[in-house]
């Protein structure tokens, strides 16, 4: 008995030590941080702040640790928790797998700055690799590429981001994408995002 209250003099100390700097239980970012770095990230990487904004709050709700309300189904069900889906989504951008190279698999979890950063470079590298699929695979596979009409655009232009976007939590053989490239040659006002759908409340 001696011996365990021992331990327990050592490990009880540092197990309150990993609480306090939110390893286990953490805390989200107020709104102001959060859309400081998004601003940050969007310069850095040439993504719009307000897209950015978007497809966290779609994810998470901005958030990287469940909160005591609001949440949405997930596996986690304690203030504080990771925020992480059924389907493995972790954190405030709801990282999967190995979506670009390099990943900290550790720090997307403890570290929101991080999972926001992978984040945005995911939407960039999907924006920059539906390109590819539409002009190069597609040929390639006797489909049609890029429309002559559809110009690539300017990444900061929030129009220009819907082929991109749809990429974000994953994308489909080139035919599908291929697909709505037709459809949208059909119905030009279909398929579009808007810059009003993105904006903050």
């Amino acid at each position: 008995m001696d011996t365990l209250r021992a331990r327990c003099a050592v490990v009880a100390p540092a197990f309150l030590a990993v609480l306090a700097t939110g390893a286990l239980a953490g805390t989200n970012p107020g709104p102001d941080e959060c859309w400081a770095e998004m601003v940050r990230l969007s310069k850095v990487h040439g993504v719009p702040a307000p897209l950015i904004a978007a497809v966290a709050h779609a994810e998470s709700s901005w958030q990287q640790f469940a909160r005591a309300t609001g949440n949405y189904a997930g596996r986690y069900y304690n203030e504080g928790d990771l925020v992480e889906s059924f389907d493995g989504g972790i954190g405030m951008m709801q990282i999967t797998g190995d979506p670009i190279s390099g990943i900290d698999h550790d720090r997307i979890r403890t570290d929101w700055k991080y999972n926001l950063e992978i984040g945005v470079r995911t939407l960039r590298f999907k924006y920059d690799y539906s390109w590819y699929v539409v002009s190069v695979i597609n040929p390639r596979h006797g489909l049609p590429a890029v429309p002559n009409w559809f110009p690539r655009g300017d990444p900061e232009i929030l129009e220009n981001w819907w082929y991109g976007l749809i990429c974000y939590n994953g994308y489909s053989p080139a035919s599908t994408v291929a697909e709505v490239y037709l459809a949208r040659a059909e119905n030009p006002g279909a398929y579009r995002l808007h810059a009003s759908d993105v904006t903050l409340g």
